[in-house]
């Protein structure tokens, strides 16, 4: 299949995608950043009156075949709040919306070859559009600032996501010796941003 000839699917998050998910999530991030309980908890935060705003990306690689290139994990607004990590940390007080009505961008990921193409944007945009079906009025996210490039800040900045608070070495308490950070190792120096998108500013692609 030629370059011209490749096709894209974006689609739900589904069960039987997990194995790819955490296979893609352990090669990018690093061994064990997700497992199998984790992504069942996710899929249950992302599922809201019968929809749904986590996503997979796919190569179509013909012949029926496809190759999971990318995923977005998103919380939908009302399922998340109450039960977050009181350890990683959030100013609610901060982001001038009704925290029942604030979607969770929890973790976007992107193999490397498909990376700078727009896909990650694409998925942003289709939580995004979902979230805001829910009810969302916003969405806040923890920006890995150390990402390659630091990508994450710069396309969540472009979609229309301010700064709330910096956070230095915010996933040092996530990152335990069996999950190493794939940018600094162990202990984990790598510093967040806590940001949030106002939906009726966001500026699609």
């Amino acid at each position: 299949m030629g370059e011209m000839d490749r096709t894209y699917n974006i689609r739900f998050l589904q069960e039987k995608d997990f194995e790819d998910v955490i296979e893609l999530g352990n090669r990018i991030f690093g061994d064990n950043y997700l497992t199998q309980g984790e992504l069942k908890d996710i899929l249950k935060k992302s599922v809201k009156d019968g929809k749904n705003c986590s996503f997979t990306l796919a190569l179509n690689e013909g012949d029926g075949v496809e190759k999971l290139i990318g995923f977005r994990l998103t919380y939908a607004p009302g399922q998340w709040v109450d039960s977050y990590d009181p350890d990683l940390e959030l100013n609610p007080d901060m982001w001038g919306f009704d925290p029942e009505k604030v979607a969770y961008m929890k973790s976007n990921c992107l193999d490397v070859e498909f990376r700078g193409g727009g896909f990650g944007r694409m998925l942003l945009d289709h939580a995004v559009a979902e979230t805001r079906r829910m009810g969302a009025e916003a969405a806040v996210a923890h920006i890995w600032m150390n990402s390659p490039g630091n990508s994450a800040y710069n396309y969540f900045t472009r979609a229309g996501g301010t700064v709330i608070k910096i956070y230095p070495s915010y996933w040092d308490a996530y990152h335990l010796e069996d999950k190493p950070c794939s940018h600094c190792g162990f202990p984990c120096d790598c510093p967040a941003a806590e940001m949030i998108i106002d939906y009726s500013t966001h500026k699609e692609l």
